[in-house]
């Protein structure tokens, strides 16, 4: 993963914290996740996906092996990345699960490879706030403005409504490199950076039974796969592929851009039945 941040053909280094630029790094989120560039389809993150344990504990989960993947990114946390406007982001509590979708439908994952401790960057939860979710978008959101988009963004008021209300404090979670975490969807969680020096290094993982899919979903996804493209955390649903190119500041598109893996994968069956692209 580290490598892959680094071969952008620019001056980062990651020996050398004086690099550690905005400028210097692939376009991203500002909340340091990469999602672009063909990222999701990188041999490394592939390889990743197709660990055997992790494929066995979302299987405990939904009680199949038949399993889909998300085609997700991943997060590359730099501590103290000179002029990074994450330094500045606000909390973004948020659940990705959409109020028309009020039952257990998806599991979210991070595969963690760096350390996560009480001073490093990492995952924060609510917990059990999954348990009243549909109390919540039935009390406390407008219906008219209800999105079918499996992502939604909580105020303040509403964070309230839960700590305050509820008693429901967030937690931050606590990993080492190869832990894998996961949650129910509809629990509310966003990211905190580092206090320390350590870099954050994730991949988001998610799998739900091929089952779930629908024929027009499969079609979805194995147009994504073909064309190198990220999508969301769901990887039987809301298949919407990340076809934008990387735009920098300045508003142009970023030269560097890939269409596809610098490393591509290998396209085995295990690939090939997670991605969708063949049937079980």
């Amino acid at each position: 993963m580290l490598k892959w941040v680094t071969s952008f053909d620019t001056p980062l280094e990651i020996e050398d914290k004086s690099t550690w630029k905005y400028e210097y790094l692939p376009v991203h989120s500002v909340h340091n996740i990469y999602a672009l560039y063909s990222v999701s389809h990188e041999k490394f993150i592939w390889d990743l996906r197709s660990e055997p344990k992790i494929r066995e504990a979302f299987g405990k989960v939904w009680g199949t092996d038949e399993l889909l993947v998300s085609f997700d990114g991943i997060n590359i946390s730099l501590p103290g990345t000179i002029d990074d406007p994450a330094k500045d982001a606000k909390s973004w509590q948020h659940v990705d699960q959409s109020p028309f979708k009020q039952s257990f439908q998806c599991v979210q994952g991070i595969a963690q490879l760096s350390n996560a401790g009480p001073k490093d960057g990492g995952l924060v939860v609510y917990p059990r706030s999954h348990k009243h979710f549909t109390e919540f978008v039935e009390t406390q959101l407008d219906k008219s403005k209800w999105q079918h988009k499996d992502w939604l963004m909580l105020t303040e008021e509403h964070v309230k409504w839960f700590e305050d209300g509820l008693g429901i404090k967030p937690y931050k979670v606590e990993a080492e490199p190869g832990d894998l975490i996961l949650w129910d969807s509809r629990t509310i969680h966003h990211a905190v950076l580092a206090e320390s020096d350590e870099i954050r290094t994730i991949a988001y993982v998610s799998y739900s039974p091929a089952s779930f899919a629908t024929d027009d979903a499969l079609d979805r996804k194995k147009e994504a796969f073909e064309k190198w493209a990220g999508t969301t955390h769901w990887a039987h649903d809301n298949i919407n592929p990340r076809l934008k190119d990387p735009v920098l500041p300045n508003g142009e598109v970023d030269p560097k851009n890939r269409k596809e893996p610098a490393e591509k994968p290998e396209l085995n069956d295990v690939v090939l039945k997670l991605a969708g692209v063949k049937p079980y």
